[in-house]
């Protein structure tokens, strides 16, 4: 929706377009139809288009627990750094 000084110029122009002459016979018009402009690509490349794939409650499962130990082994990593962070700092007083 567009507007320019709180005036909501779509409707606007939604309003006059009944008004105006048609610019193509209806004959020539051609529907638009968004499923026919997705692009593939070849199979070695397909940046942007996302699969869905079916898994089992059991490897949704495993993944949810994986995902679960990499965030927690990135934690610990994170704390054990930190640990030895104040070991050297106090060290140093």
């Amino acid at each position: 929706m567009r507007e320019h000084m709180g005036v909501d110029v779509d409707s606007i122009e939604e309003d006059q377009l009944m008004s105006r002459p048609p610019v193509a016979d209806s004959d020539d018009i051609e529907t638009w139809d968004p499923d026919h402009e997705q692009d593939r690509g070849d199979e070695e490349f397909q940046a942007g288009v996302t699969k869905i794939k079916r898994r089992t409650a059991g490897e949704r499962f495993g993944r949810t627990i994986h995902s679960g130990l990499m965030q927690g082994e990135s934690t610990y990593q994170t704390q054990l750094r930190d640990c030895e962070l104040m070991k050297s700092v106090e060290r140093s007083f």
